[in-house]
């Protein structure tokens, strides 16, 4: 059975994890719309981001000659990392 070498405490709720390719880091985003990427050898937060998170819905809605109405919906979604 194996043993718990360290625990990492988040200030938020984290929502998402990903480990690097040799394991050496993983980065969590949590719902704070931080992203925090830790040393699991240590449990402490090597860097911590802001992630911008960006939906624009566009929403039109055209009448054609026989009074029927068709609507188109846009979906843009933005990601961004801020140092």
């Amino acid at each position: 059975m194996g043993e718990v070498l360290c625990e990492v405490d988040f200030p938020d709720i984290p929502l998402s994890c990903s480990w690097n390719f040799d394991g050496s880091r993983f980065a969590v985003a949590c719902k704070d719309h931080k992203l925090r990427v830790v040393d699991p050898r240590t449990g402490k937060f090597i860097r911590v981001s802001l992630v911008v998170v960006v939906v624009a819905v566009a929403v039109a809605v055209a009448v054609a000659v026989a009074a029927a109405a068709a609507a188109v919906v846009v979906v843009v979604v933005v990601v961004a990392v801020v140092a």
